[in-house]
């Protein structure tokens, strides 16, 4: 498998105010700990595209139900499965979950807001490069230094970003973005 696995060094979970699961919990190491949990996660894997179910988990792997359930839920809570929303019964005819494992597609598709898939965006053609101190450098947009006289400071807020207009703006720290916003109100306030 992956990296992904270093996050299994987690402490087992516990029931609050139970001395005795705490115990429990004390008592299991965190190697036996990591070795259920990937026993879990990788019968979970091979059962795709149809998933499983904690108690058909049970059956396989034949494990306790308090075992295998608990795995579940940390594998859910670490975001390595997801509940599908479907069930199905298990051996007392009951209806039970069934859970699948999260793929890394799964996960970029969660993280879209945060960086498209694909090639990068070309960068809009700058119509005035003089008036901004800021830059596209491999599709990325880049505004690291204020741009007020003698600042070295990070600039996360700009002014007259237009970029449909090929205007990129000047950015400033917070002080200077401050400064400058006053001024512009001002000068718009007596125009």
């Amino acid at each position: 498998m992956s990296d992904q696995f270093d996050m299994f060094g987690k402490k087992a979970p516990f029931v609050p105010g139970s001395k005795t699961s705490e115990a429990a919990a004390e008592r299991l190491p965190i190697g036996v700990l990591t070795a259920l949990r990937r026993k879990v996660f990788d019968y979970i894997v091979s059962c795709e595209p149809r998933g499983a179910t904690t108690d058909e988990a049970e059956v396989a792997l034949k494990m306790l139900h308090q075992t295998a359930s608990a795995r579940f839920n940390e594998l859910e809570n670490m975001r390595f499965i997801f509940n599908t929303g479907r069930e199905r019964n298990t051996r007392s005819r009951r209806a039970a979950a069934v859970y699948r494992p999260i793929t890394s597609r799964q996960l970029e598709a969660e993280k879209d807001w945060l960086r498209p898939l694909g090639p990068p965006a070309p960068a809009p053609a700058v119509t005035n490069p003089t008036e901004t101190n800021a830059r596209y450098d491999g599709g990325m947009f880049i505004h690291d230094r204020c741009g007020a006289d003698d600042c070295e400071e990070d600039a996360p807020f700009g002014i007259g970003y237009f970029p449909r207009k090929g205007r990129l703006g000047m950015w400033y720290c917070r002080k200077h973005w401050e400064e400058r916003k006053a001024d512009n109100e001002q000068a718009s306030e007596q125009a």
